[in-house]
């Protein structure tokens, strides 16, 4: 888990951690959702899954260095 290896915060914190992590996650997933209905208008679907797909893949790559929490969650929110 990132909050208990990568980002080495202390052993009491490391539940609350994963779970602040999760909910931007979930906050992520929710304006992904509000969002794609617009973009469905404006673009086709292949270049709008081709861009997500590399927003991912830079998210993954960026969430591998973070070391800092606050910087995570909004990773994890465009992550989502």
């Amino acid at each position: 888990m990132i909050a208990t290896k990568h980002l080495g915060l202390p052993l009491q914190f490391q539940e609350k951690a994963s779970a602040l992590l999760f909910a931007f996650v979930g906050v992520g997933a929710v304006l992904g959702v509000l969002l794609m209905p617009g973009l469905h208008d404006r673009f086709r679907i292949d270049p709008v899954v081709n861009a997500c797909t590399g927003l991912f893949a830079g998210g993954l790559m960026v969430l591998s260095v973070v070391h800092h929490l606050w910087l995570a969650c909004i990773v994890m929110t465009f992550w989502a």
